[in-house]
């Protein structure tokens, strides 16, 4: 029988992350034992020499901030700037298709990814500038700040009885605290995201889970609205 809470099957991605602050041949232990131990994470390969990490890891489980959150944990840092943004055999249909989507998201325009799956150093670093201003919220910085002990990203619940599924963008888990926060890019529907909102809250509750918090970020309006069930 299929949970309510359907994490469906695992979808793995590889990323590559420049770490800095390796010192010493065991700091590649230590890190590996640290990434290893994230839920999620399916195989960690740090690199030494390279000072790199190759990742292989469920994006439906955790995500690059979890990542980047545990490396700064086990004593090291992932520069922004050059963190990959592609699976590591990323090609030239793949970078275009995250160009599209990240002058979608962040409102970038003439964003060039390239064919390896990095930014231009230029393209980076107006990136950084659209990112720097999501993280002035709080709230943002909270949800992605990899303090969280699960995180499931666009997660299907399964409606008991009828069959059909609703899919919230990001359920955060932390002992009994559960946060719910949906990504909103056009126009503000007021009244159609609150219950759509609601609904996720009331679903996650009849599954057990105690009183969840629930937001709407309107991200291109700078806009963060906490729904009440």
């Amino acid at each position: 029988m299929r949970s309510p809470f359907d994490l469906g099957a695992k979808q793995m991605k590889d990323i590559s992350l420049r770490i800095l602050d390796m010192e010493c041949a065991a700091c590649v232990a230590r890190l590996d034992r640290a990434l290893e131990k994230l839920p999620g994470v399916q195989r960690a390969a740090v690199n030494y020499t390279a000072a790199s990490a190759l990742i292989t890891y469920d994006e439906r489980v955790t995500d690059l901030a979890a990542i980047a959150a545990r490396v700064k944990r086990a004593g090291f840092r992932v520069p922004v700037e050059e963190q990959d943004l592609l699976p590591a055999e990323a090609d030239a249909e793949t970078a275009a298709a995250a160009a599209a989507a990240l002058r979608a998201v962040f409102g970038v325009k003439g964003v060039a990814v390239q064919a390896d799956g990095t930014l231009s150093e230029a393209d980076a670093a107006t990136l950084r500038q659209m990112i720097a201003r999501a993280l002035e919220h709080p709230e943002v910085r909270e949800w992605f700040g990899g303090g969280w002990e699960r995180v499931r990203n666009e997660n299907e619940i399964i409606i008991p009885g009828r069959g059909s599924t609703r899919r919230p963008d990001r359920v955060m888990i932390d002992g009994r605290r559960v946060v719910v926060v949906d990504y909103k890019f056009g126009l503000r529907d007021a009244e159609r995201h609150r219950r759509q909102m609601r609904e996720y809250l009331r679903l996650l509750g009849e599954m057990g889970y105690a009183p969840a918090e629930g937001y709407l970020w309107y991200v291109k309006l700078g806009k963060i609205e906490k729904v009440e069930p």
